[in-house]
């Protein structure tokens, strides 16, 4: 082998290994890009349970039956300040807020309309009015305690 053919080779797998060097990089940014996406997702699905939680709590039922189509009147206003909660506190579709509290079997937009409006009213009605019912005073509470969660306890 001549001189000139050896350097042309030894040019030709130096580019190979140039290109697999980029190629390695441009996979770790993309793997590094899907972490933080997933990361952001845990923290995200930590929130709502938190918030689920504590709605559960506040109109004493079970979280679990809060995913459930049950029309019990306790469990239904849990529902909605959960709704109401998490379209306020979050810039999500109402596709995205009804999966965030049942993936499997999600309720439809319609649902999440109506329950925003319904405790936005009795919100309203409370600030504006002193009419007070059980869900606007939990609403209020919650909102209040949502926004001092610490939200590097989220941190997947």
């Amino acid at each position: 082998m001549e001189t000139n053919e050896l350097i042309a080779v030894i040019i030709k797998k130096q580019l190979d290994l140039e290109d697999k060097h980029k190629e390695l990089n441009t996979l770790i940014t993309r793997l590094k890009e899907q972490e933080a996406t997933f990361n952001v997702q845990l923290d995200y699905d930590r929130f709502t349970r938190r918030v689920a939680n504590a709605c559960a709590n506040a109109f004493k039922v079970d979280s679990a039956k809060m995913q459930s189509r049950i029309r019990d009147k306790n469990i239904v206003a849990a529902r909605q300040v959960y709704f109401w909660l998490i379209s306020k506190k979050t810039d999500w579709t109402l596709d995205r807020i009804a999966e965030s509290l049942n993936k499997l079997d999600p309720f439809n937009h319609a649902t999440i309309i109506h329950s925003r409006n319904k405790v936005k009213d009795s919100v309203w009605l409370l600030d504006h009015r002193g009419i007070s019912d059980d869900i606007a005073v939990v609403a209020k509470t919650l909102d209040k305690q949502i926004d001092r969660i610490d939200y590097r306890d989220l941190v997947a």
